[in-house]
């Protein structure tokens, strides 16, 4: 009686299999953000919004109207924004409120413009967005003035992320906010 051997998968074999699984989980993955970044492009849209409130530092609430093509109907909803490509202090961390009140300063007039980037939205469905207040950039203020670090992702805009680098830089090097020590 002969014994036969079964002959285990060659190492190879095993982890183009596991990166063909990793692959396809990604993939996955990224059909379903865009699937939920798609249907929440049609609730908020770049363009002006009026600020409803300020959460934090790094975190407000807008009302928006907008006209639906072809049915001339308009639809007004609100949605809590984090300012993308930032991140401030809380309120139990040091400047904590004086980044809220900054923001709050800077929103003060209550219309701003929203530019969305890649990312469309958080993993707490807030939507991410540079906010504008005429030409500034509220994002990029927050950072000058050391109240927020600079906070890019991979695949957010280069040229917003270098002009959040050069704020973090000159707020460094004059030692403002977060960088007095």
């Amino acid at each position: 009686m002969t014994r036969r051997f079964r002959r285990r998968p060659s190492t190879t074999v095993v982890v183009l299999l596991a990166l063909a699984v990793v692959m396809f989980a990604r993939y996955t993955y990224d059909r379903l953000s865009d699937r939920t970044a798609q249907a929440a492009a049609g609730f908020l849209r770049e363009g002006e919004c009026t600020v409803v409130r300020v959460i934090d530092g790094d975190s407000i609430v807008v009302r928006q109207t907008v006209a639906h093509p072809g049915n001339g109907k308009r639809s007004t909803s609100e949605a809590a924004v984090r300012l993308l490509g930032i991140d401030c202090p809380e309120f139990d961390e040091p400047l904590g409120s004086e980044a809220t009140a900054m923001t709050r300063r800077l929103l003060a007039g209550g219309v701003v413009t929203l530019r969305f980037d890649r990312r469309r939205l958080d993993r707490y469905e807030r939507f991410l967005a540079y906010v504008f207040v005429d030409d500034q950039m509220v994002n990029s203020a927050l950072v000058q003035a050391g109240l927020a670090r600079e906070d890019v992702y991979r695949g957010d805009s280069q040229a917003i992320g270098r002009t959040l680098a050069k704020a973090a830089a000159e707020a460094k090097s004059a030692r403002r906010g977060i960088w007095k020590r």
